[in-house]
């Protein structure tokens, strides 16, 4: 089952598609709602890029290195930002979620999103 599945299930997120920051306020509902967060899934099929990113999280911590990958950090997004996007023949049945095999997936023989870049 995908992530997008599980957090958007009601039974475990009640009004999952708003943004209620309250539901994790007391200490015994956020333990229980804890298991369910599986943005980057847990276990042996947990994303490889998260232990990278907590090891260059303390590994830049006190370092000089660390201004100049915040700089990176800051620039790059600016840089895409920067860039005149546009959807290209997008519609929203390209990107509705249809089936779940791990990671879902919108219907077969969809194009998926497009992007043109002016």
């Amino acid at each position: 089952m995908s992530s997008m599945l599980i957090h958007h299930n009601e039974d475990i997120f009640p009004d999952s598609r708003n943004f209620i920051p309250e539901r994790w306020a007391e200490p015994e509902k956020r333990r229980h709602l804890e298991k369910y967060l599986v943005s980057f899934t847990k276990g042996s099929r947990q994303c490889i890029g998260i232990k990278y990113v907590l090891f260059l999280r303390h590994q830049y911590s006190s370092n000089e290195n660390s201004l100049a990958r915040s700089e990176i950090l800051l620039a790059l997004p600016k840089l895409v930002r920067g860039l005149d996007l546009e959807l290209f023949e997008t519609t929203r049945e390209d990107v509705t979620l249809a089936h779940d095999l791990f990671l879902p997936f919108a219907r077969e023989r969809r194009k998926g999103v497009r992007v043109l870049v002016k």
